[in-house]
């Protein structure tokens, strides 16, 4: 491992946390740092009980891009979806109990609100009439650092800088919970609907764990914890799977997404809620 891919990893592993029902066991992200953290997991979200098989079939949506799943679809890619990891971005799932179809997005503080909703209004085939017959769930983990790191405790968004800018900064100084309101009363304002159907939560716990940052979601927007390095989610691009380390997961992501943003958003200003969405439909493969 590169002094580069520890740094990045390391980085990262910082901003893990979890959440607060269901209770399980899972390898932790990286593993070089596994003493810093608990293996015992408070997670919202049942854990997934597909086969890690199954869950690398699922389209893995980066953040700033969102896929689309049918209860019709007969391929995996096309029903079921990992979203993450969620911290402080937010899953957002939009589903018409109408014609089975949902929209889940990824949103990153620069993605634009009015993006999401035109580009949900035409995925999910919406009439004037139908707004009865959508449902929501919005999805993210607080940010918190703890003293297993000897760190402060004090919350990393608002003391994390990242190119200067903490994520509050990022988020025309929302705080977490607000930026999480916004998106929920755009929600409502953008489609017409009444409150109750759409559900909103931020989680936190004392406790880290990967599998607390990410979704397994399908097209009826039921929702499951997953962990993407336990899975081995990017080992189905190694032949043999066998050669893909957990461990590898985080600069591996990294190498995918710089791919996608490079194809899409090349010179693009990342600024608050302006980056339209991009779909994903399956996986990337490697060239």
């Amino acid at each position: 491992m590169t002094r580069y891919n520890f740094l990045l990893i390391f980085c990262f592993t910082v901003l893990l946390n979890s959440s607060l029902d269901a209770m399980g066991r899972f390898e932790l992200t990286p593993k070089i740092l596994f003493r810093c953290f608990s293996s015992r997991a408070n997670l919202h979200f049942p854990y997934t009980n597909l086969s890690g098989e199954g869950v690398r079939q699922a389209t893995f949506v980066y953040e700033k891009y969102y896929t689309v799943l049918s209860d019709d679809a007969k391929n995996i890619s096309e029903k079921m979806a990992i979203v993450g990891p969620l911290n402080p971005c937010f899953f957002v799932g939009i589903r018409n109990e109408k014609n089975g179809r949902c929209a889940v997005f990824h949103k990153l503080s620069c993605n634009s609100i009015n993006s999401l909703v035109e580009i949900a209004k035409h995925e999910l085939q919406l009439q004037k009439a139908d707004g009865h017959h959508l449902r929501g769930h919005i999805f993210s983990n607080c940010m918190t650092f703890h003293d297993s790191l000897l760190i402060d405790g004090k919350a990393c968004y608002d003391s994390l800088l990242i190119n200067g800018k903490t994520w509050r900064d990022c988020h025309d100084g929302k705080s977490h919970h607000e930026e999480m309101i916004f998106i929920k009363r755009s929600l409502l304002s953008g489609f017409c609907i009444d409150e109750h159907q759409i559900k909103s939560q931020i989680f936190e716990s004392d406790s880290f764990s990967s599998a607390a940052l990410s979704v397994l979601v399908d097209s009826k927007l039921q929702l499951h914890s997953v962990c993407i390095a336990k899975e081995k989610v990017f080992g189905g691009y190694f032949v043999p799977i066998e050669a893909f380390k957990e461990e590898d997961t985080l600069s591996v992501r990294a190498t995918f997404l710089g791919a996608l943003d490079s194809a899409y958003f090349r010179g693009h200003n990342f600024v608050y809620n302006s980056l339209p969405f991009v779909k994903l439909v399956g996986n990337i493969r490697k060239a």
